[in-house]
C-alpha cells in the first residue's frame, strides 16, 4: 500500500519509522526518521517499506487529504495494526532503533 497525506489547513507533526526487521508476529525493530512538520501544501508519503509506521499529531485544528492505493478493503482493515514504541536498542551508532510492539 502507498499512502499520500497532504496538509490543507493548519499544521501537522509526522513521526515516521522504517521497519528494519521482524522479531516475531507482534514485534519489529524500527528506525526512527527525522520528524516532519507539514503546513498547507506540504506532503508526506509512505510505502510498504518506507515510513510504513507513523504517528500524526495536530497541535491546532488541521485538515488533511489522506489517500491510500490500493484503498482499504475488509481484509486490509482487519490486518491494520497499531503500535507502541517500547524501547531503544543497539549501540549508540545504531541511534534511532526501537522495538515496535503491535497492540
Amino acid at each position: 500500500m502507498t499512502g499520500v497525506m497532504t496538509c490543507v489547513h493548519g499544521e501537522l507533526t509526522v513521526e515516521s519509522f522504517d521497519c528494519v526487521t521482524r522479531l516475531s508476529d507482534d514485534e519489529w525493530v524500527v528506525r526512527a526518521l527525522p520528524r516532519a512538520v507539514l503546513r498547507p501544501g506540504d506532503t508526506s508519503t509512505l510505502t510498504e517499506k518506507v515510513r510504513n509506521i507513523h504517528r500524526v499529531a495536530a497541535p491546532v485544528s488541521a485538515q488533511i487529504i489522506d489517500i491510500f492505493s490500493p484503498p482499504y478493503d475488509s481484509d486490509r482493515t482487519v490486518s491494520t495494526r497499531w503500535f507502541k514504541m517500547r524501547r531503544a536498542i543497539g549501540k549508540p551508532s545504531d541511534q534511532g532503533l526501537l522495538i515496535a510492539e503491535a497492540q
